[in-house]
């Protein structure tokens, strides 16, 4: 009994370790093309953004 209940532990951990990292994955990816889009318009205004 006592192994079941560690095992899924184990598993709803894993679960969430995987969910919260997919979801800041996501994050970043859309401050990236964000950043990305930023820079897109600011060089077709002749605008460069040194970082």
């Amino acid at each position: 009994m006592k192994q079941d209940l560690k095992k899924i532990i184990v598993i709803v951990a894993f679960a969430i370790g995987v969910i919260g990292f997919n979801s800041i994955k996501k994050t970043t990816e859309n401050q990236i093309s964000k950043g990305i889009n930023f820079i897109c318009k600011n060089s077709e205004k002749g605008i460069t953004i040194n970082y």
